[in-house]
């Protein structure tokens, strides 16, 4: 079984993600099945951080109590992680504005740290902006490739024309 992924997808398909039953080895180690990290919908307007949030308790909520959050993130991409049973996992992806829940693994293993602002306590320990550094940078060369290829591929097609 092959499963490939975007966060930038419109269209995932949710239905195929591995379980821990699956025994199927595409995940990091520090997957546990019980950090999942909850990718959102886009918010519209331009709510403020604390409204953005907000709606991650509120979604959560919808399923058992946020205090269950231990990271954030609402500047390059809408998530949130929480700390909750697989089965309920698979109640929080048919939420709505959630566009997927994966299971989460340590970027920092060393200090079993998974990113994003940590939540303690129902309070946002503001992260220093170097995490976020290395993911815009990355993200802003893959787009500029993505421009590139595109660019070529359309020229490519005239000239034949």
């Amino acid at each position: 079984m092959s499963t490939t992924s975007s966060v930038n997808d419109p269209q995932p398909n949710l239905n195929n993600r591995p379980s821990k039953a699956s025994g199927i080895g595409l995940l990091d180690d520090g997957c546990d099945f019980e950090h999942w990290l909850i990718l959102m919908e886009k918010p519209e307007g331009e709510p403020t951080r604390d409204e953005i949030i907000d709606s991650y308790i509120k979604t959560l909520s919808k399923v058992l109590g946020s205090m269950k959050i231990y990271s954030v993130s609402t500047r390059c991409y809408f998530a949130f992680g929480a700390l909750v049973l697989e089965e309920l996992s698979y109640k929080i992806e048919a939420l709505p504005g959630v566009r997927w829940v994966l299971p989460d693994s340590y970027l920092d293993e060393a200090n079993k740290d998974y990113g994003g602002e940590p939540f303690i306590n129902g309070e946002v320990v503001p992260y220093d902006p170097k995490y976020h550094a290395k993911w815009i940078h990355n993200t802003n060369k893959r787009r500029a490739r993505e421009k590139h290829t595109q660019l070529h591929s359309s020229r490519n097609l005239e000239s034949r024309e």
